[in-house]
C-alpha cells in the first residue's frame, strides 16, 4: 500500500516532529522523509539546509513520503498533519539548545498561536497533539489520516529515536520546570488562554502552574 502524494507535517521547532515522524514510518516498509523544508520549496531546488532520510522496517508493507517544516504558518504549508507540544515546553526547550540553533522568540509567538488556533478552529488536518503522544495508551487512538498497511497502530515508539534527540526516559511534559520559559511567553495572555484550553493548565506570569 504506497500513498500516491507526500504527506506535508507542520510543527513548531522543537515540537517532537523527527520522533513523531520516525514513529509514523515504522507503519511502512519504506519511508523517505525530505527535513526542514521551506514553504516555497517545489521540489526542484533541494534547500541548502534540507536532509532526505530514509526508513525501512522488512516486516512491514507500503511507501510513504514525508516533507517536514518547521516555524511556518499553516496557510502557508496547508499541511496534512499538524503537531503541537505545549507552549510552556516547546518555550523552554527553544532556549535549552545551542543559541545558533533556535530560531527567534517572536517567531515562536506567532507560529504557536497560529497553530494553536488551528487546532481549536476545526481543522481540516490531522492533528497529533505530542502530549498524548507520549501516552502508550492514547498512542493508540491517534488518527493519521493515513491508509495503514496493517490494522493495528503501532503503540511504542524506539527507546531512543535514531534521527533525533527524543529518549523515552525523559520527561518531555514538564520541560518549562527545568528551565523556565522566557518572561515574553510567560506574560503572553493569549498564549496563556490557548495552552489552557487546549491542555487543560497553563503557567501565569509568575511561572506558577495552574489548572
Amino acid at each position: 500500500m504506497n500513498i500516491a502524494k507526500p504527506i506535508r507535517v507542520l510543527g513548531c521547532r522543537r515540537s517532537g516532529n523527527q520522533a513523531i515522524i520516525e514513529w509514523i514510518a515504522r507503519h511502512y516498509n519504506t519511508t523517505v522523509h525530505h527535513k526542514d523544508l521551506t514553504k516555497n520549496w517545489k521540489g526542484a531546488k533541494i534547500h541548502k539546509k534540507e536532509r532526505v532520510i530514509e526508513y525501512t522496517n522488512l516486516d512491514r508493507e507500503g511507501h510513504i513520503v514525508i516533507h517536514s517544516f518547521e516555524d511556518q504558518t499553516v496557510v502557508d504549508i496547508n499541511p496534512d498533519i499538524l503537531i503541537l507540544r505545549s507552549a510552556y515546553n516547546v518555550a523552554s526547550s527553544r532556549i535549552a539548545v545551542p543559541a545558533n540553533k533556535v530560531r527567534k522568540l517572536s517567531t515562536f509567538l506567532k507560529v504557536w498561536t497560529d497553530h494553536a488556533r488551528s487546532v481549536l478552529d476545526e481543522p481540516l488536518h490531522h492533528v497529533i497533539i505530542y502530549d498524548n503522544w507520549l501516552n502508550r495508551t492514547t498512542r493508540r487512538s491517534i488518527d493519521l489520516g493515513l491508509p495503514l498497511p496493517h490494522l493495528q497502530i503501532q503503540d511504542n515508539h524506539p527507546k531512543k529515536c535514531e534521527h533525533s534527540t527524543f529518549e523515552d526516559d525523559s520527561n518531555y511534559l514538564e520541560r518549562y520546570r527545568q528551565k523556565r520559559p522566557p518572561q515574553e511567553v510567560l506574560d503572553n495572555e493569549e498564549i496563556r488562554s490557548l495552552n489552557y484550553r487546549i491542555f487543560g493548565w497553563t503557567l501565569l506570569s509568575t511561572g506558577e502552574f495552574h489548572s
